[in-house]
């Protein structure tokens, strides 16, 4: 005679476990805060002042290429790359290391051209992994045109029309800052974070550069609770003596990058 089998229970779902509340998550950013690092406003003015020196070329040559050079080239720009940004969806991750014309940029990038300002101020070099034992690059507001729904709960937008790409934003070292890993990087998933974040880059960078392309502009402070000036930093890390031979790195990126677009376009015809 078999064995009975117990009656299972009808499936009814994930159980609704309890979230952490908003006084829980102010609690994560006090501990987080003085380990955050973002680079000093002297690295940023450098880059900010090396794109302005360079932008009736560079924005000739975006243009020139079928690439809208506003997307990374607005007025105060800090965009490092222009004409770089991530690449988004399953088609474009499984060939983005081709040289094929993809839509608003010269090259699609695997995370790595955020990184090369930051290698090259601490190391002198271009990045390689690993990066700085124990931390992880984080993006203060999202850049993906997936996700562009996003830049309305980051950003003030006076008007109704979309937002434009924010493709500028994935190499600004005004939009990046390390965290430490065993956070569990809690910029990906807590929106009051990632805010505080931002409102610190405001702080830091605001005066030197315009952080986000028009029409969009800082938010506006909405809980007191989550004033930067109420948490503790960490001063900013790095100083401008290494941008330089970034400044040369990029520059020869952002022409191959132009000549193998200008490639493609002569092989389609």
């Amino acid at each position: 005679m078999g064995r009975s089998r117990l009656a299972r229970p009808p499936a009814t779902g994930w159980p609704d476990w309890q979230q952490p509340e908003d006084a829980d998550i102010l609690k994560l950013a006090r501990v987080l805060t003085p380990f955050v690092k973002f680079l000093h406003p002297d690295i940023v003015a450098t880059v900010v002042e090396d794109n302005q020196r360079h932008l009736p070329d560079w924005r000739s040559k975006l243009d020139e290429v079928d690439v809208d050079s506003n997307i990374y080239l607005w007025n105060g720009s800090p965009c490092a790359f222009p004409g770089v940004r991530r690449y988004a969806g399953k088609e474009e991750r499984n060939s983005f290391r081709d040289r094929k014309n993809f839509p608003h940029c010269l090259q699609l990038d695997d995370n790595n051209c955020p990184k090369h300002l930051w290698a090259f101020v601490f190391t002198d070099r271009p990045f390689r992994p690993p990066g700085p034992p124990g931390y992880a690059l984080a993006h203060l507001a999202d850049h993906q045109e997936y996700n562009k729904d996003r830049s309305r709960e980051e950003f003030s937008l006076d008007c109704q029309a979309d937002p434009p790409p924010l493709y500028g934003l994935f190499t600004s070292p005004a939009n990046t800052a390390y965290v430490p890993n065993n956070l569990l990087r809690p910029t990906d998933f807590s929106k009051p974070l990632r805010a505080l974040l931002l409102k610190r880059a405001y702080r830091l960078y605001g005066k030197i550069c315009t952080l986000a392309p028009p029409p969009l502009t800082e938010k506006a402070l909405d809980d007191f609770a989550w004033d930067p000036a109420d948490f503790t930093w960490g001063d900013p890390v790095g100083d401008a003596r290494n941008v330089d031979p970034f400044l040369e790195y990029r520059q020869k990126k952002f022409n191959e990058g132009v000549r193998c677009r200008r490639e493609n376009a002569l092989a389609k015809r």
